[in-house]
């Protein structure tokens, strides 16, 4: 009996799910007491603890906190509770619903009414919010001192610095060549063939390759949408940002046919011997290099630090909703769309009647020199003579 459609797009979810990184618990050392009974308390430990607490506020160890969210274990939350928000805080996931403070040990409870009454649930959420800071215990510092804010967006500064990243993530991506999935034509007007040709041109200007051209398209949006070949067997792409991996077996492969010479070679084996075992034939669709992001990654929100916004609502209460925030003025496009303008604005017109030409300093000494001749007046030349 074949499966239904739901059921294999279960069994798909339930095994991306078991993708993750193997990650190694400290090992807690027990001090052994001297001949008096008493414990040795060594200066040593005073730096661990400093360079523990130092480490635990870097980018590395946030993301990892980041990383231990699932969508089993924490789920159906607003953006102001999302992982990014609450790894600021030193919490991280450790059960359904159940957050744990990674320095105090603090648990917090994320459990949150059913979406039946709005008041009931905003009231909640917030709440909730404000337990991530006043939870933690009176000694614990993470409520004085989060991770930096900038943490929770993408590295938007420079142009070469976002092509430089734009581009490893490339070139990692054409290395899967044949594995590359088929990506899901998207209704935005942002990917069409006119901005992503002049991408893909800006890229092949800093590299050479010799692959085909299908690949550079699938790879450069890949790449621009935060997607990357992160795995050596060249079978995961991997974000960033939400963490989220996914599992190429689960999508159509760009080459067709590599992928129908192989699937023909399958079915003529398994005409010539009968099959032990019935299989469950799982339908392979496309790849949405945009949805299959968590909805709070910020590659597809539009989220921004407040500092970025700080000049505009300088004059505003300290009481502005999240509603006015992105009022009139607020930049609404996602991270990828961000990126891709920034990285075509110096092909634009635009940029190029923008360009200000720029005088040498003996030909702006020299007109200096008359326009002041021109303004000298007689009687001072007269003075003079």
């Amino acid at each position: 009996m074949a499966a239904s459609p739901s059921t294999a797009e279960r069994v798909k979810a339930l095994l991306s799910s078991f993708i993750h990184t193997e990650k190694h618990k400290p090992v807690r050392k027990e001090r052994t007491p001297d001949k008096n009974g008493s414990t040795e308390i060594d200066v040593k430990d005073d730096k661990e603890k400093q360079t523990t607490s130092s480490q635990s506020r870097s980018r590395e160890a946030y993301f990892c906190r980041v990383e231990t969210y699932s969508a089993f274990t924490w789920f159906a939350k607003p953006s102001t509770l999302s992982p990014l928000h609450c790894a600021r805080y030193g919490w991280e996931n450790t059960g359904s619903d159940i957050l744990t403070c990674v320095s105090c040990k603090a648990v917090l409870s994320g459990k949150l009414p059913k979406l039946f009454d709005l008041e009931v649930y905003t009231e909640c959420c917030k709440k909730l919010e404000n337990s991530l800071i006043s939870t933690h215990k009176p000694m614990c510092s993470w409520p004085t001192s989060p991770s930096p804010e900038f943490f929770m967006s993408l590295p938007i500064v420079e142009r070469e610095d976002t092509l430089e990243e734009l581009i490893d993530r490339y070139q990692r991506l054409c290395e899967i060549k044949d594995r590359l999935p088929k990506l899901e034509p998207l209704p935005n007007d942002a990917l069409n063939d006119r901005n992503m040709s002049r991408l893909n041109y800006t890229v092949q200007q800093r590299i050479s390759s010799s692959t085909d051209s299908d690949i550079h398209e699938e790879s450069c949006k890949l790449a621009l949408c935060g997607w990357n070949n992160t795995s050596d067997k060249s079978e995961i792409l991997s974000c960033s940002f939400c963490r989220r991996q996914v599992g190429l077996w689960n999508f159509i492969p760009e080459k067709r046919d590599t992928a129908e010479k192989s699937e023909n070679n399958k079915n003529d084996d398994d005409h010539a011997s009968p099959p032990k075992k019935r299989k469950i034939q799982i339908t392979k669709s496309t790849f949405n290099p945009v949805d299959e992001h968590r909805t709070w990654c910020p590659w597809v929100t539009n989220y921004q630090p407040i500092r970025q916004n700080a000049v505009k609502g300088a004059d505003q209460s300290q009481n502005t909703t999240h509603k006015d925030n992105q009022s009139e003025g607020s930049d609404h496009r996602p991270g990828w769309k961000r990126i891709l303008d920034l990285l075509l604005l110096a092909d634009s017109p635009q940029s190029k009647s923008m360009d200000v030409r720029v005088t040498p300093p003996h030909e702006g000494l020299r007109s200096i020199r008359k326009i002041l001749r021109e303004w000298s007046s007689p009687k001072m030349e007269d003075l003079d003579s």
